[in-house]
């Protein structure tokens, strides 16, 4: 396979990157530098949610699995991109609008991760960041039925952020054991329907979430 067809999902880390609010800050320090020790190293102080990053059930949920409890082929798999640019900003995406954008990307079935594409990744560290599209509860409920195993977006969250009383797509889908990638990007080099993806989170002890480097490619 060419190195051309892989294309990376990840949104970089940096010093000062948007975070969620209440989040600690992404700070990336130079401990160590070529001319005084011979080496660089950076210290990296951040939060498990920050940049492009996967939550696990115990983010949510006392009894929820921890990242480090899944194998890590749990996070490699087929997924299917669907297409819903042109959402409006700040609004859910309703189950007629979505079960159509759905079809057209040819559908999902068990085991499939689905992959929610709003072009939102445009407004990364923008104005209209925090004032992402979401899906309907009932629209992510036909992603649950079909039996998918990790839903993620280009957003910076699956839910409202502007309404975060009661985070109702958080809630149904780690509820049931459904892993979720938030903040993806690059999405339009990929294109709507199938692809091989992996997402692959710090093995970090105990997390409910961690910084996630995120792959798509097609197999031959």
């Amino acid at each position: 396979m060419p190195r051309s067809a892989i294309v990376d999902l990840s949104q970089p880390l940096r010093t000062g990157q948007p975070i969620f609010p209440g989040d600690a800050e992404v700070v990336i320090t130079p401990r160590g530098t070529h001319d005084t020790t011979g080496f660089a190293s950076n210290d990296i102080r951040m939060g498990s949610h920050d940049g492009t990053h996967m939550d696990a059930g115990y983010h949510f949920f006392a009894a929820g699995m921890r990242l480090d409890e899944y194998p890590v082929d749990r996070f490699v798999g087929e997924g299917v991109v669907i297409d819903l640019r042109g959402a409006p900003a700040d609004s859910p995406v309703d189950v007629d609008t979505f079960a159509a954008a759905l079809e057209a990307a040819g559908g999902v079935g068990a085991g499939d991760f689905a992959i929610l594409w709003f072009g939102w990744d445009e407004h990364y560290g923008g104005e209209l960041m925090w004032k992402n599209p979401y899906l309907a509860p009932g629209a992510a409920a036909l992603l649950v039925e079909a039996g998918v195993t990790l839903i993620g977006t280009d957003t910076t969250n699956v839910d409202s952020s502007t309404d975060l009383s009661t985070l109702p797509i958080h809630n149904l889908i780690l509820g049931r054991d459904i892993l979720i990638v938030e903040s993806l990007c690059n999405l339009e080099r990929v294109g709507a329907g199938r692809a091989t993806f992996a997402f692959l989170p710090l093995p970090i002890a105990g997390a409910d979430g961690a910084p996630t480097r995120a792959v798509a490619w097609w197999e031959k």
